[in-house]
């Protein structure tokens, strides 16, 4: 389904209407993810069950993850086989369920059709090992079960044509007389063997659920609707000067549920430690700043657009000017500063847009140029809650 066709169109006069109507309730979640699944099967719907596949058997691997012991917990592995012994409901039914199904669709690959063989077995050897997890209650299992699944779907669909050709080729040149089947002969029902799109991109975002979980970097998602992600984007590594290991990811899937009890304790950060400090006892600065001219900054064009699209989105926003160190500044460096932010105060109140310009803090509240203090931080917030125009706002 491409952006300039037809039935692009057509799914977005459906799509959107819908989702406008339903963005305050419950439903609006449901039906993106509805329309999401149809606009990636429109190409090849055969390839939307590998998403839902492993969409569905990680979200079930960490349910069943939950339910077991932590790793190194003696369990009693005869009397589960002997007597169905088991400590948790939930594991019991996974070991007869799995069981149960392995066996069967390892039977049916026996006596079914050769070209669903190959397929069959692996997944039935895959449901087999979900029962020895189950009987164990090894969340280790489990973790092994997700890398397999999802490392083989992506090997086979993106790598095995490649790995075949080029041993096939060494296997020729050695006069070997092995060749190595095309990876299409694999495909059950005579599908056609294709780089499903996307792939690498859901695998390893569906890996990234499992992986983090098993180390508990994450809670267990409950709903199957959302989406539970390790950790927020600009979360540093502690070091000096600090890492942003997850700045790279998708900012969308850094969204977690999992409200911090506490603040973390840095002795590096806060009014304590040694970086806590003015930054000039003397309080008046010689910096000059080439300020450019609002009609020609881009940067000041691209804000206007954001700022429209969202407001016409029906987002309330309010925008909050300030408060650069203008002590940082040369007398006659102010001048312009001060011309630029009123002329953005101006657009601001002319278009009717909620802003507070914020008054510049005491010389000793600042950091540096524009990062105050954490005693400047305090007087920011208390003024900023103070202002009419955020009290209008917050109503």
């Amino acid at each position: 389904m491409l952006f300039h066709t037809w039935p692009f169109f057509v799914f977005r006069l459906v799509v959107l209407p819908v989702f406008f109507s339903l963005r305050k309730t419950r439903l609006w979640l449901p039906w993106l993810t509805a329309a999401s699944y149809f606009f990636y099967g429109w190409w090849n719907p055969y390839y939307l069950f590998l998403v839902l596949y492993s969409t569905v058997l990680d979200f079930s691997l960490v349910a069943l993850m939950d339910h077991c012991l932590r790793e190194g917990k003696k369990v009693d592995v005869v009397g589960r086989l002997t007597r169905l012994r088991f400590d948790d409901r939930v594991l019991k039914c996974a070991f007869i369920g799995s069981l149960g199904t392995g066996l069967g669709i390892i039977a049916l690959a026996l006596v079914g059709p050769q070209t669903l063989r190959p397929t069959m077995t692996g997944l039935g050897l895959l449901v087999l090992l979900m029962g020895w997890g189950a009987l164990h209650s090894s969340r280790r299992i489990w973790l092994l079960i997700s890398l397999v699944n999802n490392l083989a779907l992506l090997l086979f669909f993106k790598y095995a044509r490649f790995v075949a050709e080029n041993l096939n080729a060494i296997f020729s040149s050695v006069h070997l007389p092995i060749k190595l089947a095309d990876p299409s002969a694999l495909m059950p029902f005579g599908f056609q063997y294709l780089l499903p799109v996307g792939i690498s991109f859901f695998t390893f975002q569906s890996l990234s659920y499992t992986i983090d979980f098993y180390f508990g970097k994450v809670h267990r998602e409950r709903n199957f609707s959302q989406v539970s992600i390790p950790s927020w984007t600009l979360e540093d590594d502690g070091a000096s000067p600090p890492n942003y290991p997850n700045s790279y990811k998708n900012p969308f899937a850094q969204i977690t549920f999992v409200v911090p009890s506490a603040p973390r304790v840095d002795p590096d950060r806060g009014p304590g430690s040694l970086r806590h400090k003015p930054w000039s006892s003397e309080g008046e600065g010689t910096n000059r700043f080439d300020w450019v001219a609002l009609d020609s900054s881009l940067q000041w064009q691209a804000f206007r657009r954001v700022l429209k699209t969202l407001r016409a989105r029906g987002n309330n926003v309010l925008v909050i000017l300030g408060p650069f160190n203008e002590h940082f500044m040369a007398e006659e460096n102010r001048r312009a500063y001060r011309k630029t932010r009123d002329g953005i105060a101006a657009w601001l109140t002319e278009n009717h847009v909620p802003h507070v310009a914020s008054e510049t803090l005491p010389n000793t509240l600042y950091a540096d140029d524009c990062h105050p203090l954490t005693e400047g931080y305090q007087l920011l917030a208390q003024r900023l809650y103070e202002n009419p125009a955020f009290q209008d706002w917050l109503r």
